[in-house]
């Protein structure tokens, strides 16, 4: 899984940015590993034209497109596959976009399931799964579930990336400003992470 750059490319222009500063803290829309010919060029237009459409503002035309992709990707690669993973957190992106948060949620709680299963518990992705994850929970009013997600993100962050790794940084940044909320909002006894 590699970082699609025109995508991130879009968000750093001024408008994109502010609009959306909140959902692309975390969530970036990647790019699958593809192989040029067959499959691969249909997901790679389909990933294009989800791109446009997600950077115009039609989440309504972003959420099909990604929809196609994702069931693409998985009759092409499988459901425990990193690219299927890929293809759910570009989904949950423009979910989240579109303020369907629970769905968005859903997503990346499947994509954390995948996650756990084909990767090392090591493993920097696994890290960005939970992060990922976590920040979907603070921005839907989940406090204390992001909090302890959080935590697992950076816990797997500190063993596999260096210590002032921007990412690294980011998730201590989250748990300082959840740290820092009223009490009330990040009661951590009423949660207990659970194998999602």
């Amino acid at each position: 899984m590699i970082l699609n750059l025109k995508w991130v490319r879009q968000f750093l222009k001024p408008k994109i940015l502010v609009k959306y500063a909140a959902a692309i803290a975390v969530i970036v829309f990647c790019a699958l590993c593809l192989s040029g010919g067959g499959a691969g060029a249909d997901l790679e237009r389909l990933d294009t034209k989800a791109s446009r459409a997600f950077h115009a503002g039609d989440f309504d035309a972003a959420r099909s497109l990604c929809v196609q992709f994702l069931q693409k990707t998985e009759q092409n690669y499988g459901a425990f596959h990193p690219n299927t993973v890929a293809a759910l957190n570009n989904l949950a992106l423009v979910m989240h976009a579109q303020g369907k948060f629970s769905q968005a949620i859903a997503l990346l709680e499947q994509a954390l399931r995948v996650n756990k299963t084909i990767l090392d518990n090591e493993d920097p992705r696994l890290a960005v799964s939970y992060a990922n994850l976590a920040f979907a929970n603070e921005k839907n009013g989940n406090a204390a579930k992001a909090a302890l997600l959080y935590k697992h993100a950076l816990a797997i962050a500190e063993i596999s990336m260096p210590p002032d790794h921007p990412y690294q940084q980011f998730i201590k940044e989250r748990l300082v400003r959840l740290a820092s909320a009223p009490s009330s909002a990040h009661d951590e006894t009423d949660y207990k992470v659970k194998d999602v």
